[in-house]
């Protein structure tokens, strides 16, 4: 994940929960982590998927490398 004052980090997945409904979980961790959590519906009524990650390192990197020039795609 690049951050806007030019560090890089670098995580790996520990778990991916699907179909959950709640994110009471996320109250008992203990230690930093990641958490992408998204819908696997069209609306808030479906499960989540949640991704746990792990932070293996941080490092400098180039302005660039952290502020790429968006390419949108039309769909």
């Amino acid at each position: 994940m690049y951050t806007s004052d030019s560090r890089v980090s670098t995580y790996q997945i520990v778990s991916v929960r699907r179909h959950v409904t709640s994110i009471q979980s996320a109250f008992s961790v203990t230690s930093e982590r990641l958490w992408l959590y998204t819908s696997e519906g069209p609306n808030w009524r479906y499960p989540k998927l949640i991704v746990s990650a792990k932070r293996l390192s941080t490092a400098v990197t180039t302005y660039a490398a952290s502020h790429p020039r968006p390419r949108p795609v039309a769909c």
